[in-house]
């Protein structure tokens, strides 16, 4: 399969996936168009060209499943409808994923993996680019009041970037095998299986000792914050890291599950079900020596020991 990542190509086999994409959310609507809408078009172009008597290899492109914009609830592997609460950069994404259902209406093999959050490797903690998650860690004590909004029932849906990978390439190695007839979409994320945030903020409280007893969760209405996310740059001037915070705030507490019953199909293994634990030692590198909370109620883990 031929890999696109970043504009290098490899040689492992017959295919094309396209991993490069703009991830600044705050990034101006132009370049989000320019990298995330038309490099992907450029991605299916090249697979077209690359058919050879007739045998089309199969295109990916890799996608955001931000780019159902403020869905809520139970979220499909199906085409999103058009919606105006999504921010430049969901825009974009969708926008991306309608243009390629087009394209492959000729019956090029297509595949649209949405991609959730990332965070660091569950083998080494190293991470290779500090967004989503990291960017609460990096601004946890610049909360006003050091409250944090939520939506009751929110959820963090965040994979270490390793076995985000590997889900990817066991789909694809699947699809190469079997190429779909129709385009494929699949979530390449936690799911049903992505902790709340209120647990989230229990395993961050318990780890830290008391060294980061902040931030306390307050709870919104989810039309409130997906309008403030969205909107608020535009009453007031925000730099880009708080535009980025901002936006990144519906991503870590909205009331939502994406659902991975295409992605099962396809990789044949059990799905990675992460901790809140878990996320909160990479995204906040807290010491991997300090004690574990007990199983059971991740709320209630705080109180233990």
């Amino acid at each position: 399969m031929r890999i696109l990542v970043a504009g290098i190509t490899g040689q492992l086999g017959h295919g094309l996936v396209a991993v490069a994409g703009e991830t600044n959310w705050a990034a101006p609507a132009r370049r989000l168009t320019a990298v995330n809408v038309l490099g992907a078009l450029g991605g299916a172009q090249v697979a077209k060209e690359l058919a050879s008597d007739g045998d089309a290899p199969l295109y990916c492109y890799a996608s955001s499943i931000h780019a159902a914009g403020a869905v809520l609830g139970h979220v499909p592997e199906l085409p999103f409808p058009a919606n105006g609460e999504r921010t430049a950069y969901e825009q974009a994404k969708w926008l991306a994923e309608r243009r390629l259902l087009d394209a492959a209406r000729d019956g090029t093999p297509t595949a649209i993996a949405r991609i959730g959050g990332l965070v660091g490797s569950s083998r080494s903690g190293a991470t290779a680019k500090r967004n989503s998650l990291y960017m609460l860690a990096d601004r946890l004590d610049e909360l006003p009041g050091g409250l944090l909004p939520v939506v009751r029932a929110g959820r963090v849906d965040m994979l270490p970037r390793d076995e985000a990978a590997d889900l990817l390439l066991a789909m694809l190695a699947r699809l190469h095998a079997e190429p779909p007839a129709e385009p494929v979409i699949a979530h390449v994320c936690a799911g049903e299986a992505a902790p709340t945030t209120d647990a989230l903020i229990a395993a961050l409280r318990y780890r830290a000792h008391g060294r980061a007893g902040r931030p306390r969760t307050v709870r919104v209405p989810a039309r409130a914050l997906v309008w403030s996310s969205a909107n608020l740059h535009r009453l007031r001037a925000f730099g880009v890291a708080d535009q980025n915070l901002l936006v990144g705030l519906r991503y870590l507490s909205l009331d939502r599950v994406f659902e991975r019953t295409r992605l099962a199909s396809l990789v044949e293994r059990t799905l990675p079900e992460p901790s809140a634990d878990q996320l909160v030692r990479l995204a906040f590198e807290v010491p991997s020596s300090q004690p574990q909370p007990s199983r059971g109620d991740p709320v209630l883990a705080r109180f233990a020991g």
